[in-house]
């Protein structure tokens, strides 16, 4: 057996290389393992911030696992293809009006948050959060039994 080969054929049984069906040697491509993303007990921020990284995320492709509570910007991570992401038990989304200004003294901004619902949140939160009243103060929580149950996003695997 030449080296070559021998080289090839090793590092096919170990799983280096995923070959190509009915094609050449020459164009096997190495198989890549892309690990997810996994968002851990976020509490949220800055909106601008959680947008652009969905968005690049989004643009990735990389998988995403959310983990544990999930509120306020965090849960832009809705707007990202349901695909992309799965929910890891005793996840739970937490929700509230936007606001602006500073802790102590801010303002509800209920037409920024009507656009941000619809824009970045799949309908089927929209509707349940119809039937909420988002205030500043308070926040409604998606438990993960109610996420997965409504078909929000699938479990993690």
């Amino acid at each position: 057996m030449r080296l070559s080969t021998w080289l090839l054929t090793a590092a096919l049984a170990v799983g280096l290389f995923a070959p190509a069906l009915a094609k050449p040697a020459t164009s096997i491509m190495p198989l890549r393992v892309v690990k997810p993303v996994v968002i851990k007990d976020s509490p949220g921020g800055v909106i601008d911030t959680f947008v652009a990284w969905y968005t690049a995320l989004k643009d990735s492709g990389v998988p995403v696992e959310v983990d544990g509570v999930c509120v306020s910007a965090c849960t832009l991570v809705l707007m990202l293809p349901k695909d992309q992401v799965c929910v890891r038990p005793g996840t739970v989304f937490g929700f509230h009006m936007a606001w602006s200004g500073s802790p102590d003294n801010y303002r509800p901004e209920p037409v920024i948050t009507q656009h941000m619902i619809e824009k970045y949140y799949p309908p089927i939160v929209q509707k349940w959060l119809e039937d909420k009243e988002l205030t500043v103060t308070k926040i409604d929580y998606m438990p993960y039994k109610e996420i997965v149950s409504l078909g929000v996003l699938d479990a993690c695997r």
